[in-house]
C-alpha cells in the first residue's frame, strides 16, 4: 500500500504501531477524525512516507523524535491536536520537509529549536495558539524558501532576526 487516506471518516481510537509496518506508505492522512493518544514512535520506521497528516484529532502525547528518521518527508501537519513537550530538535534532520504545522497545541512548550534552522526547503513554518516560548532563532535567516511564518497566540518574544529578511 501506497496511499491511505483515513481523512473525515469519524475513526476514533488509537493510531496502530502496526502502522510502522507499512513500509511502501508515502502518504498516511488521519486528519480530522477523533483519533486519540500518543503518536506511535513506530511511524518514524516508514522510510517512503512523504506526507503526513494527522492534524485536527485529539492526540496527546509528545512528538515522536523517531520522525526524524523520515528522510523523505515533505509535509508534516500535526496542528489542531492536545499534543505536548517541545517539538523535538532531531527534527531538523528532515531536510525534505516543506511544511511543518504543529499550532493549535496548546500544551507544546518551549523554545523553537535552532535546528529547524537547517530546514531550507521549508516554506510553512505555523506553530500559532501553542505555548511555544524564546525567540526566533536566528538560524531561521537559513529558511530562504519559507513563505509562511505563523506564530501568533504564543510566548514567542523578542526582535524579529534580521536574518529573516536575508
Amino acid at each position: 500500500m501506497q496511499l491511505l487516506n483515513l481523512s473525515s471518516t469519524n475513526v476514533s481510537g488509537t493510531i496502530p504501531s502496526s502502522f510502522g509496518r507499512l513500509t511502501y506508505l508515502r502518504l498516511l492522512d488521519l486528519s480530522s477524525n477523533s483519533l486519540s493518544g500518543p503518536i506511535p514512535p513506530e511511524l518514524g520506521t516508514l522510510s517512503s512516507l512523504q506526507f503526513l497528516f494527522l492534524n485536527s484529532n485529539r492526540l496527546s502525547g509528545r512528538i515522536p523524535p523517531q520522525l526524524a528518521k523520515l528522510s523523505s518527508l515533505q509535509v508534516l501537519c500535526l496542528q489542531d491536536n492536545l499534543l505536548n513537550g517541545s517539538i523535538p530538535s532531531q527534527l531538523g534532520s528532515l531536510v525534505s520537509l516543506q511544511q511543518f504545522r504543529v499550532g493549535g497545541n496548546p500544551y507544546l512548550t518551549g523554545e523553537i529549536p535552532a535546528q529547524l534552522g537547517l530546514l531550507t526547503n521549508l516554506t510553512t513554518f505555523g506553530a500559532a495558539a501553542t505555548g511555544l516560548s524564546g525567540v526566533i532563532p536566528p538560524t531561521f535567516g537559513n529558511l530562504v524558501n519559507l513563505q509562511t511564518l505563523s506564530l501568533y497566540e504564543t510566548e514567542v518574544f523578542g526582535s524579529i532576526p534580521p536574518e529573516l529578511g536575508q
